[in-house]
């Protein structure tokens, strides 16, 4: 019976401990981290209606014929379960977009990658959709900075 309990714990605590310092890989071997995964995809600086792009950390994009501009501002958080460990939950990153024209005051767009597809904000007569946020956390890793983060967007009109 004891051997029975040791295990239940054990298990127990390699679920819930997924998204945590000590989260073991599907091999079972916790380890040093490596070094932080990072987005090396560049900002795209105009974009066009209901096509994807790109925002790295801190980067603005403009929408072609539309006066309208969005930049990356802040990463809230990114609890999504890594690549490699077993999690309860897949859990979510957490995103600001700050949108801005020249005819209203810019405001800020909390978008959340639990809502995929359906995670959008609108700014006047704008919907804007997160569509992802890179890198995908990968087990082994230590977790992205901000600064290393990226985000794809789908802006269009809305109906």
């Amino acid at each position: 019976m004891a051997r029975f309990s040791a295990l239940l714990l054990l298990l127990a605590a390699t679920w819930t401990g997924c998204a945590g310092d000590n989260a073991m890989t599907s091999s079972g071997s916790p380890g040093a981290p490596q070094p932080a995964l990072r987005c090396t995809t560049p900002t795209d600086t105009s974009a066009t209606l209901g096509s994807p792009f790109n925002l790295h950390f801190g980067g603005q994009a403009a929408i072609v014929g539309e006066d309208l501009s969005l930049t990356f501002a802040q990463l809230l958080g990114d609890d999504r379960c890594p690549q490699g460990v077993e999690c309860i939950r897949a859990g979510e990153a957490d995103v600001v977009i700050r949108v801005a024209d020249s005819q209203h005051p810019p405001a800020d767009l909390t978008l959340s990658t639990v809502d995929i597809p359906a995670s959008h904000g609108s700014y006047h007569g704008f919907d804007v959709q997160l569509v992802q946020v890179t890198p995908y956390p990968e087990a082994g890793h230590a977790p992205t900075p901000e600064a290393d983060t990226c985000v794809q967007l789908i802006v269009s009109r809305q109906r």
